[in-house]
């Protein structure tokens, strides 16, 4: 049986390379990091397309600058959650489902397009943590001129995406 350790702040700094340090030793490593704060930030106040718009480059963000941390959450997911099911059907379901009231609010007073808002939230985690989780994929098939600019890219992209999906018209 694996050894488990938890690492709060484990997304970058010390945090990030003791985390590693841990993992590369064989240990299953568990990191709590500000992810879940990322989607809190999401204003009640703002504009709402500008509001999940920035969270969109946030997580684009996030995939380009915290890869391991990323493949590490992929991997406990692919793993059926075994250290973080308490966080999954805890905070991060009350966090989300605060935020699918939000987008419901926003849907009611027809500030953006109709959707299901939890498959919105959905879609914006997968589209943007591919490009971290599947780098070896997304790299593999483009071609040597895009891979300097697949951030860039896949932002302008899912900017546009995301613009023509919820704008309402």
């Amino acid at each position: 049986m694996k050894k488990v350790i938890w690492i709060t702040g484990g997304s970058s700094g010390i945090g990030k390379a003791v985390a590693l340090k841990f993992a590369n030793k064989g240990w299953q490593v568990i990191i709590s990091s500000r992810r879940e704060e990322v989607l809190k930030d999401i204003s009640d106040n703002g504009d709402p397309l500008t509001e999940i718009l920035k969270y969109v480059q946030k997580k684009l963000t996030m995939s380009k600058t915290k890869k391991q941390e990323s493949k590490l959450f992929a991997t406990e997911i692919l793993h059926g959650a075994p250290l973080t099911q308490n966080i999954l059907a805890g905070s991060l379901k009350e966090t989300v489902d605060d935020k699918v009231k939000l987008l419901n609010k926003w849907i009611s007073e027809e500030k953006i397009a109709p959707v299901d808002p939890y498959h919105l939230i959905f879609s914006i985690w997968s589209m943007t943590q591919h490009y971290a989780d599947f780098d070896v994929q997304v790299y593999s098939l483009l071609n040597t001129k895009k891979r300097s600019r697949i951030f860039q890219d896949a932002e302008d992209f899912l900017l546009t995406f995301f613009t023509r999906c919820l704008k309402k018209n």
